[in-house]
């Protein structure tokens, strides 16, 4: 089906198994080409307006991102002229990123805006086949910022039955610039990946944390190498390679996790193609409770009853399908 974005009367109320697929129209021929298809896990979250209290809300319907938590990337540019950017309050003075070559880590983390903030605040201890690395300035920090591109809050009825309180469950897209740069255009506030080719292991710590451990191979040109998931048909777009995750059990950066979701691919109906994929995410911990309550209220009645929501599982793939073109259509 075709669908507005700005319609509320077209908006999901099911939960489960939803495929999606993405198609582009040719403008001159109308001609429909099937891009990809993708499996969703379409799951709700009530909220409570107290445990003995007759009003109750419509839940909130949402897809799960847990799925991407090892789907990491770095990404490079040739020169970076951006220069909000290229400034940084941990770059030695004088130090800048600007018309210089960059490498930015794109990294997925579950977490909220408090913990969140960790990453940002983070320290990198790096090795190059097995070699403690430096940086320019010692345990460089990453540069840049975050974007929450899913936050779900919920009011919760509190143990006494009295009042609510609120939690909340957050995705966060981490864009980290790397300290680390490559030829022709260098940077001196960046370490010459060109003269550290190898294989590449980095702990992104805070206060003695890790919160991260990512492993990447770089190329005696000082590129990052491509990740075996891609030559196995994982296609990312230019200047994009997987990395390797380890999500430690004591992260405090992350919230909550849902290994199962993770051990079932990382692009959403993509399952892992490489054992090395399949390693790591047989690897990832279980941390706190992968989703928020669909009934917080309880089987009683509550969020999960109330009008304009509905619990009935939607029909597995290829039972439900969302189209979004491109030519003058929007879709779903």
């Amino acid at each position: 089906m075709y669908g507005d974005c700005d319609d509320n009367t077209q908006r999901i109320k099911t939960t489960g198994t939803l495929t999606a697929e993405t198609f582009i129209v040719d403008g001159r021929t109308d001609a429909e080409t099937l891009l990809r298809s993708h499996t969703l896990n379409l799951r709700t979250v009530g909220n409570s307006s107290g445990r003995n209290s007759s009003v109750h809300f419509t839940p909130t319907h949402y897809v799960s991102r847990h799925q991407e938590l090892l789907s990491a990337f770095l990404t490079w540019s040739p020169s970076l002229r951006n220069q909000y950017q290229a400034a940084s309050p941990y770059l030695p003075d004088g130090m800048t990123y600007a018309n210089a070559s960059t490498m930015q880590l794109i990294l997925p983390v579950a977490s909220n805006s408090e913990v969140g903030d960790q990453v940002l605040g983070a320290r990198l201890r790096c090795t190059v086949n097995g070699q403690p690395v430096e940086f320019p300035q010692n345990d460089q920090a990453p540069s840049d910022g975050g974007h929450r591109y899913q936050n779900l809050s919920q009011s919760i009825p509190n143990p006494d039955g009295n009042g609510t309180s609120n939690v909340t469950m957050a995705f966060w897209q981490y864009q980290l610039m790397m300290p680390l740069s490559f030829p022709p255009t260098r940077s001196e506030a960046a370490l010459n990946a060109a003269e550290h080719a190898g294989a590449w292991r980095c702990d992104l710590r805070y206060n003695g944390t890790t919160l991260r451990t990512i492993s990447f191979t770089i190329g005696a040109n000082g590129l990052p190498v491509q990740h075996p998931e891609q030559a196995a048909g994982l296609y990312l777009g230019p200047r994009t390679v997987l990395v390797d995750v380890i999500v430690p059990a004591n992260s405090t950066a992350d919230q909550r996790t849902a290994p199962a979701e993770v051990r079932a691919g990382g692009f959403y109906g993509r399952p892992w193609a490489t054992e090395a994929m399949r390693t790591a995410a047989a690897a990832v911990p279980a941390i706190g409770t992968p989703h928020l309550d669909p009934n917080p209220d309880g089987a009683s009645g509550g969020a999960a009853a109330a009008s304009g929501g509905s619990t009935a599982p939607a029909t597995a793939a290829g039972g439900r399908h969302g189209r979004a073109a491109r030519g003058g259509r929007r879709g779903h």
